[in-house]
Order: structure tokens, then C-alpha cells, then sequence
């Protein structure tokens, strides 16, 4: 249920990042901003495969994934801000976020370890991922 409920919007926050990491695409925007419920910020919070958990999202609360450029490698920092009345921004690590010798890193994932680590929950057809297999019929 995680996948069909966070994966096409997972596909989409990534294929953004693919695109902008990816000097021939001339991909020029520099923010993606989505409005979203309560429900959608709980299941992208299961769908990222985040190792905190996840208190039920309040009024306002905001999760914001951002693709660093540092030293020539794409990094990404995944962000929490509880609710509208709190300040603080909660940096939020991501199961399967490894350096090369398999030790948990900070907030900050490589690219391509964050690609790799959500290509299970990823959707690219979401009509063909609600289809059921000839042989379960």
C-alpha cells in the first residue's frame, strides 16, 4: 500500500532531481512546491523509508527534500517542520543511506544511493501497477 500510495509522487520528486543533476537536460527550475493533506505528507514519510517515526502530521506540517550540489556530487537532505507554529526543521535520515564502508550517514544521501534506495517504492505507471497478474486471477 506504501507504493501505490506514495509512489507516484516519489517518481515524479526524483525524476525532478535526475533532471536537474543531469547537466544536458537544462533543467532550469529550482523549486518544486506541492500542497498536500496530512495523509500524503504520512505516506511520502513511508514511502522515503524515513528511520525516525513519524508522530501523525499536525496543521502545517511540511516535509521538504532538497538536492544539494556540494564538491561537484548531488546530495540530498530530506526536512520536517511539525506544524505552522513550529520554527524548528527536523533533518530526517533515510533507511538504506550508506557510505561506501555500509555505515549510516548524516542527513545528507548521496544521489544515486537515494535513487537506489527508493527504486522499490517507485511508480513510473500507476495503471499498470494496479493491475492484477494474470496468474493471481
Amino acid at each position: 500500500m506504501t507504493k501505490l500510495k506514495s509512489g507516484v509522487l516519489i517518481n515524479e520528486i526524483l525524476m525532478n532531481m535526475k533532471k536537474k543533476a543531469n547537466a544536458s537536460e537544462m533543467f532550469e527550475r529550482r523549486i518544486n512546491v506541492y500542497s498536500a493533506h496530512d495523509t500524503t505528507i504520512a505516506n511520502l514519510w513511508r514511502g522515503f523509508n524515513v528511520i525516525e517515526k513519524l508522530e501523525f502530521p499536525s496543521y502545517g506540517a511540511a516535509l521538504m527534500i532538497e538536492l544539494h550540489e556540494i564538491d561537484d556530487k548531488y546530495q540530498v537532505k530530506i526536512l520536517y517542520k511539525k506544524s505552522h507554529l513550529d520554527d524548528d526543521l527536523i533533518e530526517l535520515k533515510i533507511e538504506g543511506c550508506k557510505d561506501n564502508q555500509g555505515k549510516e550517514t548524516d542527513a545528507m544521501c548521496d544521489l544515486h544511493i537515494f535513487l537506489s534506495a527508493l527504486q522499490p517504492v517507485v511508480i513510473e505507471n500507476f495503471d499498470e501497477a494496479c493491475e492484477v497478474p494474470n496468474e493471481q486471477i
